[in-house]
Protein backbone atom coordinates (compact mmCIF):
# COMPACT_ATOMS: atom_id res chain seq x y z
CA UNK A 1 0.00 0.00 0.00
CA UNK A 2 1.67 3.52 -0.92
CA UNK A 3 0.16 6.92 -0.05
CA UNK A 4 -0.25 10.01 -1.86
CA UNK A 5 3.56 11.08 -3.34
CA UNK A 6 4.80 7.49 -2.22
CA UNK A 7 2.80 6.23 -4.88
CA UNK A 8 5.44 7.23 -8.34
CA UNK A 9 7.86 4.98 -6.02
CA UNK A 10 5.82 1.92 -6.41
CA UNK A 11 5.33 2.93 -10.27
CA UNK A 12 8.77 3.68 -11.19
CA UNK A 13 10.04 1.09 -9.18
CA UNK A 14 7.63 -1.76 -9.34
CA UNK A 15 6.77 -1.75 -13.01
CA UNK A 16 3.23 -1.79 -12.58
CA UNK A 17 0.45 -1.00 -15.66
CA UNK A 18 -0.17 2.37 -14.35
CA UNK A 19 1.39 5.54 -15.16
CA UNK A 20 1.09 9.54 -13.49
CA UNK A 21 -1.41 11.29 -15.12
CA UNK A 22 -0.10 14.38 -14.38
CA UNK A 23 3.62 13.55 -15.31
CA UNK A 24 3.21 15.84 -17.84
CA UNK A 25 0.97 18.50 -16.69
CA UNK A 26 2.64 21.90 -16.33
CA UNK A 27 2.82 24.25 -13.71
CA UNK A 28 1.46 27.31 -15.65
CA UNK A 29 -1.79 24.63 -16.35
CA UNK A 30 -2.12 22.55 -13.36
CA UNK A 31 -2.16 23.52 -9.86
CA UNK A 32 -3.05 22.03 -6.60
CA UNK A 33 -1.80 23.05 -3.79
CA UNK A 34 -4.19 21.88 -1.32
CA UNK A 35 -7.73 21.43 -1.88
CA UNK A 36 -10.12 19.71 -1.22
CA UNK A 37 -12.06 17.56 -3.73
CA UNK A 38 -14.99 15.26 -5.40
CA UNK A 39 -14.46 11.77 -5.20
CA UNK A 40 -16.24 8.78 -6.87
CA UNK A 41 -15.84 5.39 -5.36
CA UNK A 42 -16.80 1.87 -6.39
CA UNK A 43 -18.65 0.88 -3.07
CA UNK A 44 -18.24 -2.42 -4.28
CA UNK A 45 -14.95 -2.98 -3.86
CA UNK A 46 -13.67 -3.62 -0.74
CA UNK A 47 -11.28 -1.02 0.10
CA UNK A 48 -14.15 1.66 -0.61
CA UNK A 49 -16.53 0.06 1.61
CA UNK A 50 -18.40 2.37 4.01
CA UNK A 51 -17.51 4.95 1.40
CA UNK A 52 -20.09 7.06 -0.13
CA UNK A 53 -20.51 6.32 -4.35
CA UNK A 54 -20.01 10.42 -5.33
CA UNK A 55 -19.22 13.65 -3.61
CA UNK A 56 -17.24 12.62 -0.64
CA UNK A 57 -14.24 15.41 -0.46
CA UNK A 58 -10.44 14.26 -0.14
CA UNK A 59 -7.85 16.05 0.35
CA UNK A 60 -5.64 16.53 -2.14
CA UNK A 61 -2.17 18.25 -2.17
CA UNK A 62 0.23 17.52 -4.94
CA UNK A 63 -0.75 14.34 -5.46
CA UNK A 64 -0.77 11.78 -8.62
CA UNK A 65 -3.86 10.79 -10.54
CA UNK A 66 -3.36 7.24 -12.13
CA UNK A 67 -4.02 6.33 -15.90
CA UNK A 68 -3.82 2.00 -16.83
CA UNK A 69 -2.03 1.45 -19.15
CA UNK A 70 -3.33 -1.42 -21.67
CA UNK A 71 -1.43 -4.17 -22.38
CA UNK A 72 -2.25 -7.29 -24.44
CA UNK A 73 -2.13 -10.68 -22.93
CA UNK A 74 -2.21 -9.37 -18.90
CA UNK A 75 -3.49 -11.78 -16.93
CA UNK A 76 -5.29 -10.00 -14.04
CA UNK A 77 -5.71 -5.75 -14.80
CA UNK A 78 -5.85 -2.82 -12.28
CA UNK A 79 -9.05 -1.91 -10.66
CA UNK A 80 -10.49 1.51 -10.34
CA UNK A 81 -11.28 2.04 -6.75
CA UNK A 82 -12.06 5.58 -6.90
CA UNK A 83 -11.62 8.22 -9.63
CA UNK A 84 -12.21 12.18 -10.32
CA UNK A 85 -15.92 12.51 -11.58
CA UNK A 86 -16.91 14.56 -14.43
CA UNK A 87 -17.78 18.27 -13.73
CA UNK A 88 -16.51 20.76 -10.88
CA UNK A 89 -13.75 18.79 -8.62
CA UNK A 90 -13.18 21.68 -6.28
CA UNK A 91 -15.32 22.13 -2.87
CA UNK A 92 -12.68 24.08 -0.99
CA UNK A 93 -9.16 25.69 -1.94
CA UNK A 94 -7.14 26.23 -5.15
CA UNK A 95 -7.26 24.26 -8.77
CA UNK A 96 -6.04 24.95 -11.89
CA UNK A 97 -6.46 22.33 -14.80
CA UNK A 98 -9.43 20.43 -13.39
CA UNK A 99 -9.07 18.66 -16.59
CA UNK A 100 -6.15 16.70 -16.00
CA UNK A 101 -7.93 15.22 -12.98
CA UNK A 102 -11.56 14.67 -14.30
CA UNK A 103 -12.33 10.85 -15.05
CA UNK A 104 -8.29 9.81 -13.98
CA UNK A 105 -8.33 7.36 -10.94
CA UNK A 106 -7.21 8.09 -7.52
CA UNK A 107 -7.39 4.81 -5.85
CA UNK A 108 -6.11 1.77 -8.09
CA UNK A 109 -5.52 -2.06 -6.76
CA UNK A 110 -2.81 -3.83 -9.21
CA UNK A 111 -1.77 -6.92 -9.35
CA UNK A 112 2.10 -7.97 -8.98
CA UNK A 113 2.98 -11.63 -8.73
CA UNK A 114 0.86 -13.06 -6.61
CA UNK A 115 0.03 -10.21 -4.35
CA UNK A 116 -1.59 -6.60 -5.25
CA UNK A 117 -0.94 -2.99 -4.85
CA UNK A 118 -3.14 -0.36 -3.43
CA UNK A 119 -2.33 3.37 -4.79
CA UNK A 120 -3.93 5.55 -2.31
CA UNK A 121 -3.13 8.61 -4.57
CA UNK A 122 -3.75 11.17 -1.88
CA UNK A 123 -2.98 11.57 1.93
CA UNK A 124 -5.61 9.42 3.81
CA UNK A 125 -3.87 9.41 6.91
CA UNK A 126 -3.43 13.03 6.87
CA UNK A 127 -4.74 14.46 10.86
CA UNK A 128 -6.17 17.65 8.20
CA UNK A 129 -8.03 15.15 6.32
CA UNK A 130 -11.61 14.53 5.89
CA UNK A 131 -12.35 11.98 8.76
CA UNK A 132 -13.93 9.60 6.55
CA UNK A 133 -10.89 9.15 4.24
CA UNK A 134 -9.54 7.22 6.98
CA UNK A 135 -11.70 3.82 6.07
CA UNK A 136 -9.79 3.68 2.90
CA UNK A 137 -6.47 3.50 5.27
CA UNK A 138 -8.04 0.71 7.46
CA UNK A 139 -10.09 -0.77 4.33
CA UNK A 140 -6.80 -1.06 2.76
CA UNK A 141 -4.74 -2.81 5.60
CA UNK A 142 -7.72 -5.57 6.31
CA UNK A 143 -7.78 -6.47 2.32
CA UNK A 144 -3.76 -6.98 2.50
CA UNK A 145 -4.55 -10.16 4.50
CA UNK A 146 -7.57 -11.29 2.46
CA UNK A 147 -6.42 -14.45 0.01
Amino acid sequence: MTLNSGCLFALDKLGLSVDNALKDANPPEFACPGSILRMKFDTNHPVAYGMPEEGHAVFTRRSPAFNIISSLGMEKVPVVIAKYPKGNLLQSGYLRGEKYLQHKASVIEVPLGKGKVILLGFGVQNRAQPHGTFKLLFNSLYYSSVE
